[in-house]
């Protein structure tokens, strides 16, 4: 479940969590993967670390969210750009 202020971003669909990570710059990369395929996802992060540039115990954490129907499509794009 979703906590409250990201209800409004997530408003419509129904989203699924396919990414975590506590490196932006991993995560900045997964982005730009799902995006070159036309894959909508949307973009959860902890503020504090990002003001702080800091990322240690959720700190940081960057959240990537994908429609439910995308899910597998979008998990097969990141194994297999994982693999080169």
């Amino acid at each position: 479940m979703l906590s409250a202020p990201y209800f409004a971003l997530f408003r419509g669909m129904n989203w699924v969590l396919l990414y975590t990570s506590n490196d932006p710059s991993e995560a900045l990369v997964m982005e730009s993967v799902l995006e070159s395929e036309g894959i909508e996802y949307k973009v959860a992060k902890e503020s504090i670390g990002d003001i702080y540039k800091i990322s240690m115990d959720g700190l940081g954490e960057v959240k990537i969210y994908v429609p439910e129907e995308k899910l597998e499509a979008a998990k097969e794009l990141i194994a297999s750009k994982s693999e080169n």
